[in-house]
């Protein structure tokens, strides 16, 4: 379980629950993760208001990994389905990386 703030287009994690059994990965307090390529930052981004969102997607741009993963389609679709289900779910974007 994880506690992830918003910065600029990254997720800063503030806190970590490790849950014993489940695949880990190596994040700590402090980390930060492009914010499109984890849960967390999908159900943030869901829910900035448009012109935030816009804003974000555009310095996103310029960066390949975001491009080869599909970019502001996949983003959009993405955020499209965290809204109307209510939860986030990422399998794999980061562990592309």
């Amino acid at each position: 379980m994880n506690l992830a703030v918003l910065d600029k287009h990254e997720m800063v994690y503030v806190e970590r629950v490790r849950v014993p059994g489940y695949r880990d990965f190596n994040i700590d307090i402090g980390s930060r993760i492009p914010a499109w390529s984890t849960a967390v930052g999908g159900a943030v981004l869901a829910y900035q208001e448009l012109n935030r969102l816009k804003e974000i997607v555009g310095a996103l741009k310029g960066v390949p990994e975001f491009i080869s993963n599909g970019g502001e389609k996949r983003l959009a679709r993405h955020l499209e389905a965290v809204r109307r289900d209510g939860f986030a779910i990422n399998d794999r974007d980061l562990s592309k990386k």
